[in-house]
This record gives C-alpha cells, sequence and structure tokens, in this order.
C-alpha cells in the first residue's frame, strides 16, 4: 500500500495491443497541469511516482467477465511494461 498512501496523484495505464499479438501496459502519473515542472522537484517521491497495481483484463477472444484473485496480474513500480499474449 506505500505507492498508494506516501505519493500523490495517481497512476494511468496506457493499454496497447501490439502487432505481436501481446498486451503492453505502462504506467504514467496523472497531472492535471503537466506545464508546470517544479511540481515534482518540489514534491518528490521515493517511489519515482510509480504504483504496484492490481490489474485485470478481458478481451473480444476470450470474453471472461468473472475474474478472482488468481487472474490479477500485477503491475510493479519497478517494471516499464507488461506484456500478455491475447
Amino acid at each position: 500500500m506505500d505507492t498508494w498512501i506516501k505519493q500523490m496523484n495517481y497512476p494511468v495505464l496506457n493499454v496497447t495491443t501490439g502487432s505481436d499479438g501481446k498486451i503492453h501496459v505502462t504506467q504514467s502519473r496523472f497531472v492535471i497541469n503537466q506545464g508546470n515542472r517544479n511540481y515534482t522537484e518540489v514534491y518528490e517521491s521515493e517511489f519515482g511516482y510509480m504504483w504496484e497495481i492490481p490489474f485485470t483484463y478481458t478481451t473480444s477472444v476470450e470474453m471472461n467477465f468473472e475474474k478472482n484473485d488468481q487472474d490479477v496480474e500485477w503491475i510493479h513500480l519497478n517494471e516499464s511494461e507488461v506484456l500478455k499474449f491475447i
């Protein structure tokens, strides 16, 4: 929970499908005023504004909306990309 309670803002997930048939997931920090570069410098984060994020998904190929805790994939703060086959 430290990545959620010890730093400001929230993550934005960018999910794309590559030509390799994989789902690519990246995270970035949500900031309303992107032009304010001093914001990050003034309020540093020991986690680099990255989060531990529980992530589940479904696709048109596998339309499973009945997910449980075994289906959760974790996006870790030290990973810039998670690759999953679809």
